[in-house]
């Protein structure tokens, strides 16, 4: 007796209500709720809202096996062995429930590798979470962090394992998982495995005579002035790389809304889009200068620590997307580096990425390559930011000063 799978466009087929049974868990989610669930043994057809009255209908109508005999069950197994076909979002579909639905010694211990593997992705989840939710409190430095880690371990997690009377196989896993994150090195090298951390490339930019305190007596000493800039390339390849994020930022971009006006309905991105051809991938930013003090609550006017940062954008992403922080990328260097070196100096690394991005960049779609050149449109910020990273004078003594100055490239 065989049994063709009733999902759309699974062609696996089956000898026991065991092994069918076992297949909607794992590949297709028992739980989840399809069109239909239909009988396809003997072309009966028969319709059921739920996989559950689809197996009783098999077992009550059809009399179909529930165990599998010896050459089936070659079959069978050689279909369960394909994780390949199995998400992670199924997998939490098997917990404490595999075991009731399989009599094959060989899908049972396939099963039960499966659980550990998801109870360690599944704890892996949880840890990372708290640590990174402890790290988004400012006002906790990391020591405390570790102690918080170390207290929960000791005070909650072993004694509910004792308490739960946990096997030693679940205690290893549990202590795996924890020992993951139990320092900052290993936490970073999870981010880094994961993509979720990138890190600031420190480029010094000048070395100068001023004076110095090594032991506390002011001497006259070297000193490196640096700027901190992130691998704007790798950042971006990334982000547009993202499901529907390039094609959605194109699609607005082309197909305009009436009264609706963005940065590329203006005369100056239409001549730069005749430098290109048609079919060229053309993506606007805009770079926004300002300076803020992490030391200083009250401002960033006198402050010895103050940052000079440099924030990239890009206007034309759909609105939810421009309205979180995590696509706002920045550039940093201490402002005290802008006042003892020259301007272009200190911008001459910066505009060296721009460049790179001018000149386009790889990003993987679906498995597939595109080029996409970004384009530098706008400069933003404040009055001071704007005269300094322009060149015009920083003073506010005059009583006049233009709120907003528009000029064509060519001019500047």
């Amino acid at each position: 007796m065989e049994l063709k799978c009733c999902v759309f466009q699974c062609d696996q087929k089956f000898y026991s209500l065991n092994s069918y049974r076992t297949h909607l868990r794992i590949i297709h989610s028992f739980n989840k709720k399809y069109n239909d669930y239909y009988c396809t043994y003997e072309n009966c057809r028969t319709s059921f809202k739920n996989a559950a009255g689809l197996l009783k209908h098999l077992n009550s109508q059809h009399q179909f096996p529930k165990d599998t005999e010896s050459n089936a069950l070659n079959n069978q197994t050689q279909i369960i062995d394909t994780p390949s076909e199995i998400s992670v979002d199924n997998l939490a579909n098997i917990h404490h429930t595999s075991k009731d639905y399989t009599n094959d010694p060989n899908e049972e211990i396939f099963l039960e590798d499966l659980e550990k593997n998801n109870m360690k992705i599944d704890l892996n989840s949880m840890f990372f979470n708290f640590l990174t939710k402890l790290h988004q409190k400012s006002s906790l430095s990391k020591s405390i962090i570790k102690d918080i880690y170390i207290h929960v371990k000791n005070e909650i997690v072993d004694p509910l394992c004792k308490i739960t009377k946990c096997d030693e196989n679940t205690k290893e896993i549990i202590n795996n998982a924890y020992t993951n994150f139990d320092s900052q090195h290993k936490l970073e090298k999870y981010m880094n495995d994961k993509l979720l951390l990138t890190k600031g490339e420190n480029i010094t930019i000048n070395f100068r005579t001023d004076t110095v305190f090594p032991n506390g007596s002011p001497i006259f000493g070297q000193i490196k002035d640096k700027i901190c800039i992130l691998p704007v390339s790798k950042i971006f390849a990334s982000i547009f790389s993202q499901k529907n994020i390039l094609e959605d930022t194109l699609s607005l971009m082309n197909n305009r809304i009436q009264n609706n006006f963005n940065i590329v309905d203006g005369e100056h991105w239409k001549i730069i889009k005749k430098k290109y051809s048609n079919d060229t991938i053309l993506i606007p930013f805009e770079l926004y200068f300002d300076d803020f003090e992490p030391d200083n609550a009250l401002g960033s006017n006198s402050g010895t620590n103050k940052i000079a940062a440099y924030y990239v954008r890009f206007p034309t992403m759909p609105s939810h997307l421009l309205s979180s922080i995590e696509y706002v990328f920045e550039i940093m260097m201490h402002s005290s580096n802008l006042k003892s070196n020259e301007f272009t100096l200190c911008l001459q690394e910066i505009v060296k990425r721009f460049q790179e991005l001018e000149e386009g960049i790889d990003v993987t779609i679906n498995q597939k390559v595109k080029k996409v050149h970004f384009i530098l449109m706008r400069i933003l910020g404040d009055n001071l930011g704007l005269n300094e990273i322009l060149g015009f004078t920083k003073s506010f003594n005059g009583r006049n000063f233009a709120d907003s100055v528009k000029f064509l490239v060519k001019i500047l």
